[in-house]
């Protein structure tokens, strides 16, 4: 049995809710990807409905892709407050497939430890 879609979510019970970390792709015509909706036992409903992911609110400024990361949250944002996080994530997809290049290029990116400090030590 599922949970009511209008219900507010309760972060401390997992249900079976609608499923958002596991979302089926599939290409239209265009090759475009279009978002299906789809169940699975692994998924739990995300308590955030609002935020699309990968998008992250405290995401460092010196990320290089922070400003993509700024226009994802500004188009979550944007969207009807009665918009549930499926329509946000279908809404919002072109800036967050550029997000997702852009995560999975700089992978391996690290903030500075020592801003400010030169660069160099001496011992």
């Amino acid at each position: 049995m599922s949970s009511d879609p209008e219900a507010p979510a309760n972060p401390s019970r997992i249900s079976g809710g609608h499923i958002v970390r596991n979302m089926i792709y599939a290409h239209d015509e265009n090759h475009n990807l279009e978002i299906l909706s789809g169940w699975s036992e692994q998924g739990t409903r995300e308590y955030d409905q609002e935020t699309v992911r990968p998008a992250n609110a405290s995401m460092a400024k010196g990320h290089p892709c922070f400003p993509l990361n700024q226009e994802l949250l500004r188009c979550s944002y944007a969207c009807p407050t009665e918009m549930k996080l499926g329509g946000r994530t279908a809404t919002c997809n072109t800036e967050r497939q550029a997000l997702m290049r852009c995560l999975v290029k700089n992978k391996q990116w690290k903030p500075r430890e020592a801003e400010g400090k030169p660069w160099y030590r001496l011992w």
